[in-house]
């Protein structure tokens, strides 16, 4: 019992030591498949990304700011779109330092999380869309599809 904690102890202090040796790695100075991607991270392609849903951000709040319609589709996507750009700008600042943690963990997380916002956002619209084509082409109700994903708080609060 004894030996395995001690194992397990030097494998954590091994890790330590091997995390502070990469913070202070560079480009110049460690190789790149020992950074999080294994790649150079692309600063135009992130910087256009962080363009585009910036400017989708905007143009949600705005389009809701004048309309005061959609409110939980709006909330969704806002939601959806302001992870997405902070997913990106974790991007950015992993290509500034491809072995820093920080812009790793915000982009892993942000962008992966941020879709489930955007697709609950398309189904809270599918009733509108099959009232639009007519009910009578769904196989469903078109009340179901917003009992089906509605949260399970009200949405009175947004």
């Amino acid at each position: 019992m004894l030996a395995r904690g001690m194992q397990l102890l030097q494998r954590a202090n091994a890790n330590k030591t091997r995390t502070y040796e990469l913070e202070h790695c560079t480009l110049s100075t460690c190789n790149i498949t020992t950074s999080y991607y294994y790649y150079r991270v692309s600063l135009p392609a992130n910087a256009a990304f962080l363009a585009l849903f910036s400017i989708s951000l905007l143009g949600f709040l705005v389009t809701y700011a004048v309309t005061r319609r959609a409110t939980a589709f709006t909330f969704a996507f806002v939601a959806g779109v302001a992870l997405e750009v902070i997913g990106y700008v974790g991007r950015i600042q992993s290509w500034q330092n491809q072995w820093g943690q920080t812009g790793f963990l915000m982009q892993i997380v942000c962008l992966t999380i941020a879709p489930a916002f955007m697709a609950g956002g398309i189904y809270l619209c599918l009733r509108r869309v099959v009232y639009a084509f007519g009910p009578e082409n769904s196989r469903i109700s078109p009340e179901a599809y917003t009992r089906i994903v509605r949260p399970p708080l009200p949405l009175s609060w947004i």
